[in-house]
Parts: C-alpha cells; structure tokens; sequence
C-alpha cells in the first residue's frame, strides 16, 4: 500500500533540520497501536536501520556522486520489507483511491515520505509491496487539462531514482 521514498531537499526547503537520532527515535515511537515485527536473521535492514545509514552517505556530499548514488540505491535494495516496520506509515484515507502524506523523518539531507506527487524535485523509491503505477502528465501552456504521456510500472522490491526536473507531473497509484 505504501513505498518508502528518499526525497532530496531543497536548499531553501532545510530550515526545520533535525538530528537523525531523534528522527529515528520519532520512527521507533510513531504509531504505537502499530508495533515493530519481530526480529529476522535475513540479513536485509530494517527501517531503524534504514534511516541513519541513509543519512550518513547523503552527508557525504552531492547526491549525484556516482558512489553516493550507488550506496543510496544499495542501502534502498537492502532494505527488507518482509520486516513489516513500514505499514505503520501507510495511510489510506476512506475514499478509495486517496491516499495521505505522511512525513516519516526529515534532515538537512532527505525528507523520507511513503508516497507523493514531484514539482521539480529527485528521489529514490522503494516498492515495498504491490505494483506502483507512476503516470506521468505534461503540463499544459494554457489553463487546460494535464496530458498525459506515458505510465511506468514498478513491482516490488523495485528500487528507483526519478528526476522530477523535466516538467512533468506524477500520480502514484498502488
């Protein structure tokens, strides 16, 4: 129902900057009634795991490094979804078809947000359960509808990076 995102922020956007070990902390308290799944041995990460080791190699320096991008993409492939720590963070408003942002954990380097729309902005992605549906629409010059130009599928456990800097819209449908 959900996908766990690494969404790169903005300069003007790191006013509210955090320490990740409270970040984390905020996830390991987060929606209590919803606990963490017992421990595995299957050598994948958890989510607790997830967060802090993303931060250490976005604080690296520029994202687009070829070895900071191969270690985000890593660590999003390593993490194991089997785990089940995601489904607290995926909320479903009543009305079929809805869904609800929910921020996950915030720092100067990443916003982490389980599904959202783009407007010029890059992230990861990772499909942790079902199929993602990612449609991609052309702004129009008028006041007109949105154009749609293709869709994209993603089944999990994809792991993706999109570069939301071309103009054009998303929806994600799970």
């Amino acid at each position: 129902m959900s996908q766990e995102i690494a969404k790169i922020v903005p300069e003007e956007e790191k006013k509210d900057e955090t320490n990740v070990e409270k970040n984390v902390e905020k996830v390991e308290t987060k929606a209590q009634d919803k606990p963490l799944a017992p421990e595995k041995t299957t050598g994948g990460l958890h989510f607790r795991e997830l967060v802090p080791a993303l931060h250490k190699s976005l604080s690296q320096g520029d994202y687009h490094e070829k070895a900071i991008m191969s270690e985000v993409q890593s660590l999003m492939e390593r993490y194991d979804e089997k785990f089940g720590d995601w489904q607290r963070f995926a909320l479903m408003e009543e009305e079929e078809g809805k869904y609800s942002r929910n921020l996950i954990t915030r720092n100067k380097y990443f916003t982490l947000i389980p599904i959202h729309d783009h407007g010029g902005s890059e992230c990861w992605l990772r499909v942790v359960q079902g199929t993602l549906e990612e449609r991609f629409y052309e702004k129009p010059q008028d006041s007109g509808p949105l154009v749609r130009k293709f869709v994209t599928e993603h089944k999990s456990p994809a792991v993706c990076f999109i570069n939301g800097t071309i103009f054009f819209f998303f929806d994600f449908y799970v």
